[in-house]
């Protein structure tokens, strides 16, 4: 009977770590969904509520996240045709940080009009 109790107690200890470890790799892809969304809505928003221009902005997000977006001018190869252009592009850089750390990054190229 105490064999039996003692590798029913094992068992137990080795189901409870892969549940842990389990719950924990869910809360990790939660983050990093949260953190996804946030920032695709940031990108979203480049061009209307944030200018596409050059410079950088940042602020924090009600639940804790913080975001930050680079606006640079993107270079061409030749400068003549470049000059012809009607719209300039802009590489765009999003990154959002989780409050308890990790974080994510999108970049895009965008188009604005020439001044």
């Amino acid at each position: 009977m105490l064999v039996a109790f003692t590798i029913l107690a094992v068992a137990l200890v080795a189901l409870l770590r892969a549940f842990s470890s389990g719950l924990r790799g869910l809360d990790a892809a939660e983050v990093a969904s949260i953190a996804v969304q946030h920032a695709r809505s940031k990108m979203a928003e480049v061009g209307s509520a944030i200018p596409l221009e050059p410079g950088a902005e940042e602020g924090a997000f009600d639940d804790g996240f913080r975001w930050r977006v680079v606006i640079e001018p993107h270079e061409l190869g030749d400068g003549a045709a470049a000059e012809t252009l009607p719209l300039l592009p802009y590489e765009v850089e999003v990154t959002v940080t989780g409050a308890r750390g990790g974080e994510v990054t999108l970049r895009s190229l965008r188009l604005a009009p020439r001044p």
